[in-house]
Formats: C-alpha cells, structure tokens, sequence
C-alpha cells in the first residue's frame, strides 16, 4: 500500500437508466462507441487510466492535474459538438467532477477523499458541464483558457468541509444563444458570482426602502385610526416589495439542482424576480411572512412610532444581510442579463 497525489476525474451518463430500460442493446453499443471512439483515445492523450468502470459512472486518474481538466474539457467539448450536429437527441451527455487529492494505491485500485469529492462534484455539475474543486482549478488556472467560473463553496454530501466549487461549460453555453430543457435565452451575458452578489445586496437595500416607505404609510394610518389591521400592513408591504423586484426581471438565475423545485416544468430559467419571490415562499405568501409575527409585536408594543419604525427595520436589516443574502446567493448556480 503506498500514497500519491492523483488526479481524479468522476463521469456518468445522464440518464442511463433510463434508456437502458428502453433499449438495452442500443444503449450498450452506444457506450462502447463513446468509449473506444472519444474517451479513451484522449484519455491515451493526456496519460490517463481508468481505474474504476460501473456501467454509466467511471473513475479516471491522471499524473497531471492539467491533463485531467484538458481531458474532461476536450471530451464535453467534442460530445456537445456532435450532439449539436446530429440534431436527433439520442445522443449521450455527460457530468463530471475533479478533484485533486492524496491517495492511498493497493494494486489496481485507489482510494481517498479526493475520490469522494471528485464523485460529489460529478454529482452537481449540469448535464454537459464539468464542477472542479478549488485544489485542482489553483494548478491550472493561469493555463487553461476558457476558465471556468466560480460559484462558491458547496456543502457536499459526506465531506465534511465546504468545497469551493468552479464550473466549465461548452462554448456554446456562454457565447451563443442557449436552448436548454425547453428554455431559450437570446443573447445572454453570464454573469460573474461576485456581480450577482451585489445585484442581491442592492436589491435587499431597495428592499429595506420600499419597506421602510411602506411602514411610514401603516404608522401614519395607526395614528389616524388607532390601529393597522394585519392585512393592511402586510399588502402595503408586499406591493412595495413587488415593486423594487420587478427591476430584475431582465436578470434570469437558475437555481442549484436541490431547489429545481422552484422551476415550472421542462424550464431551466426564471428570472430573478420570481426567484427571489419563491424563495421563502410560505402557505402562498411572499418571505416577507417569515417576518410578520414580530412585526405584529412591535406594532402592539408601547413605543413611539419612531422607535417602531427603528425597531421593525433593524430586524429587516439582519434578516436580509444574515439570511436573505446567503441563502439566495447559496441557491442560485448562474446568473444571466437578457
């Protein structure tokens, strides 16, 4: 038994079982033309092996951290090619995940967290696309063109700390129209993580005015008439609120595999107004709900109108900033201006 750095490459076919069950015959052959065809003739390229093969996933391993990024590029690169040039939509899409890591050899087989890693990361890349870990991305960023883009630390399933995350897709994704599950974005411009940051802090400060004109309007009608009913103050918020997101229909997000839920049938896309309004969506009501109980408190309480108006949005502050924020950034893989 002895250890080594290695790179790892984690593929699976995008839905093998599936067409495994419609036709098993066809599917096999097809497979063995991907392999003997497109793997393993750049797997031969760039020194690579595989050392792991479970009918639609495989675990490949390279002595080079590039020649394991320039395989897993080349390949995706030249099955989305063909793909596209055939038109019939029976042929095969791969995921894929890298890592860079220290294992441990017995024999033929290898094993190490760098290989779960790598899995896990196959696991949340998009159909087409290639996740890299942070370990991998730092040996190879300054020789590698296109880069890829970041998209933040993921918590991945049975790793124990965050994994910041890179994505690469085709050329096709970014710089030509995309059609994608029944979606299609005209003359989109992929946003930078960093830049939908900001766009989700800016409109968290709109947010925070819109709701604080709202508020001034409920607390000059609590002293014309002695009281704000619920429903009012709630749906004078709520249009406020509407109001400051409709500024972001132009920006199209889509979200991270676990919150697909979000999405209509057969979409990919939704612009980031909808977006932000799902996310803490509850019994129907927009996440400003979350935040109503308290709102009724402070509204009861025996302070003067100012320090209610101080008291209601330093808590809209903290919740935007502490969870409205993180959790939308956390959930949103690309960003798209349309």
């Amino acid at each position: 038994m002895r250890r080594k750095l290695t790179a790892i490459v984690a593929a699976d076919i995008v839905g093998y079982s599936k067409r495994l069950s419609e036709d098993e015959s066809g599917t096999l052959a097809r497979i063995e033309h991907l392999r003997t065809h497109i793997v393993e003739p750049h797997l031969a390229k760039h020194s690579g092996r595989i050392f792991r093969l479970l009918g639609d996933s495989t675990l490949l391993e390279f002595e080079s951290a590039l020649g394991a990024v320039e395989f897993a590029t080349e390949v995706q690169q030249c099955l989305a090619s063909r793909n596209d040039a055939e038109r019939k939509g029976d042929g095969f899409v791969l995921r894929m995940g890298l890592d860079l890591g220290d294992v441990v050899v017995e024999e033929n087989e290898i094993h190490g967290e760098g290989i779960n890693i790598a899995v896990r990361l196959e696991e949340i890349a998009e159909p087409g696309g290639i996740c890299l870990s942070d370990g991998i991305h730092a040996q190879i960023r300054k020789r590698f063109d296109p880069p890829f883009f970041p998209i933040g630390p993921r918590t991945l399933k049975n790793i124990m700390e965050p994994v910041q995350v890179w994505r690469w897709r085709p050329r096709r994704d970014v710089t030509s129209p995309r059609e994608h599950g029944g979606s299609s974005i005209p003359g989109q411009k992929m946003l930078d993580p960093h830049v939908t940051e900001l766009i989700l802090k800016l409109h968290a400060r709109s947010a925070q005015l819109a709701i604080s004109n709202a508020l001034d309007d409920v607390l000059a009608e609590n002293d014309q008439q002695g009281s704000a009913t619920g429903d009012s103050f709630y749906e004078r918020i709520g249009d406020e609120l509407a109001l400051a997101r409709s500024m972001l229909d132009r920006i199209q997000v889509e979200p991270v595999d676990q919150f697909r839920e979000l999405l209509p049938s057969g979409e990919t896309y939704q612009s980031l107004n909808v977006f932000i309004s799902a996310i803490f969506q509850e019994r129907g009501n927009a996440y400003l709900m979350r935040l109503m109980p308290q709102a009724h408190l402070i509204m009861k309480g025996p302070e003067s109108a100012v320090a209610k108006r101080r008291l209601f949005l330093d808590m809209v502050r903290r919740f935007h900033d502490e969870e409205f924020v993180v959790r939308s950034k956390g959930l949103i893989k690309t960003a798209f201006v349309v």
